[in-house]
């Protein structure tokens, strides 16, 4: 974090005045109930682990963290909400894991993810994304009806099908949320429409490089919340229209950014904070019993 407030890993990101408005700003109008769901465990559970490591040889905590890390909720709270954080195509989960310690969203507990877990490799040593965006000897976009897209997509999409039901066993889906950018915000945004179970969270994607695929969901239910950030207008339509035709009207809110990239301005962090203060669960803290005779 430097002196003008600018989080250079992270894309940059222009954060609020300091990490404690932003924690204030997803307190304003979150829901306080209590929970004594087990969504408190102080970590994520063993299955969900073994998933997240099934595709890698993994030996030493150094392999292990170079695929995920996770943290608790931060000052000792409970780990009632879990925001998943997906990076983009090239990039890894360091940053990103670094952008959850800066926002520092109270009884959330954070889990950054690179797409070595199940993504594919890109051409010239450039890093890893969760599917194949390009055509890697034009350098043109795929269409969406590529197969290779589709393939690779769909099976990112189904190992984090996979992960949320893991997941499930200790969160309520409705305490589960993605922030993604890029390949990463696709990814997110169609795990979302094809999810069946209960509704997540929701989920907030950031730049995203195209829509997903055509496949329509095998429920009838109505869809978890999506905010879209994105300096293409036309994209956000697009994808607003898409993903509310199949799971339903007025979930989708949008803003737009002024250039292409990660969060980069007061408005859209405030856009993003005020998207997860409507929906985060903050478990009721009360004070410890005291000793009338003491």
């Amino acid at each position: 974090l430097t002196g003008e407030g600018v989080w250079k890993d992270a894309g940059p990101i222009h954060l609020l005045d300091n990490p404690q408005q932003l924690n204030a700003a997803a307190h304003d109008g979150a829901s306080t109930e209590t929970t004594t769901s087990p969504s408190s465990a102080r970590a994520i559970p063993k299955e969900a682990k073994e998933w997240l490591l099934s595709n890698n040889s993994v030996k030493t905590k150094r392999d292990r963290q170079n695929l995920y890390l996770f943290r608790n909720a931060p000052n000792g709270c409970k780990n009632t909400n879990l925001l998943i954080l997906l990076h983009g195509a090239g990039d890894s989960h360091r940053p990103f894991d670094k952008l959850a310690q800066t926002m520092s969203l109270s009884h959330t507990a954070t889990l950054s993810i690179h797409s070595r877990v199940c993504g594919i490799e890109l051409p010239f040593g450039l890093g890893m994304s969760w599917f194949q965006e390009l055509d890697y000897n034009s350098g043109n976009a795929l269409p969406r009806h590529d197969s290779t897209r589709q393939t690779t997509l769909q099976n990112a999409v189904q190992y984090m099908v996979e992960l949320l039901q893991r997941l499930c066993h200790v969160w309520v889906p409705e305490c589960i949320f993605f922030l993604g950018y890029g390949a990463g915000a696709t990814a997110a945004l169609e795990t979302c429409r094809l999810w069946t179970g209960p509704n997540l969270g929701g989920a907030i994607c950031v730049g995203m490089d195209g829509l997903g695929s055509r496949t329509m969901p095998s429920t009838t239910m109505t869809g978890s919340p999506i905010l879209f950030l994105s300096e293409n207008s036309n994209l956000m339509k697009e994808c607003k229209s898409e993903y509310e035709s199949c799971r339903g009207n007025n979930l989708v809110e949008t803003h737009l950014q002024a250039k292409k990239g990660m969060i980069s301005s007061p408005s859209e962090t405030k856009a993003v904070m005020k998207f997860l203060s409507k929906r985060l669960v903050l478990a009721a803290q009360f004070p410890k019993a005291t000793n009338p005779s003491s």
